[in-house]
């Protein structure tokens, strides 16, 4: 019971949400959205709204970012798109609408609907050779995705790649969720860290 309440304070920590964005570093990262349960058209499941934002909320982290290390004439980072292979043309149109050029651009192929998540994500965010080098990444989702992907982070991630408060969700004003969003995340997180999938405490 006093995990759950510690999920609960997390959850409106994560509403409120950071009011800056991070100084540096070497790759701003945005995972994708799709709802299995959503039903019609696949192109038009891809082209969800939360995409949008996320896409769209990273690359004003990205802009911010750069703009500070072109000053410093230090490297931008990489702008790199994690998601299903059928969404990952459509992020990256996303990204360069939002001025992300295309040799910045990176992308991370999930695999197809139902053989992903979040875990997937971020073994692939591990494993890859361009950011597998970087100590410094930002990772971009939903506000009410953020303690899971901390706990999954802290399971997936090298020990010396720095999180600090690197993990930004998308302000609840461009996209609002509700109690039971809460309470559907706050179940997955007790059973991925009771199976051993994801880490009990989450990375910083």
């Amino acid at each position: 019971m006093r995990f759950e309440e510690d999920l609960l304070r997390e959850f409106a920590s994560a509403i409120i949400g950071p009011q800056f964005h991070p100084h540096r570093t070497d790759a701003v990262i945005v995972l994708d959205y799709f709802d299995p349960q959503s039903t019609g058209d696949m192109e038009a499941r891809i082209r969800n709204l939360e995409n949008v934002e996320r896409v769209r909320f990273a690359a004003e982290i990205w802009h911010h970012v750069a703009d500070k290390a072109r000053k410093k004439q230090c490297p931008v980072p990489i702008f790199c798109l994690n998601g299903l292979t059928l969404a990952l043309p459509h992020l990256k149109e996303l990204a360069e609408t939002n001025g992300i050029p295309h040799h910045r651009i990176h992308l991370l192929d999930n695999g197809a609907v139902g053989e992903g998540n979040t875990l997937t994500q971020l073994k692939l965010v591990a494993n890859d050779p361009a950011i597998g080098r970087a100590k410094h990444v930002t990772i971009v989702s939903s506000s009410y995705h953020l303690p899971r992907i901390r706990r999954t982070a802290n399971t997936c991630l090298p020990p010396d790649v720095k999180m600090w408060h690197s993990i930004f969700g998308v302000p609840f004003e461009r996209i609002p969720f509700d109690v039971a969003t809460v309470q559907a995340e706050i179940n997955r997180i007790i059973v991925y860290s009771d199976k051993g999938d994801i880490s009990r405490h989450g990375r910083h």
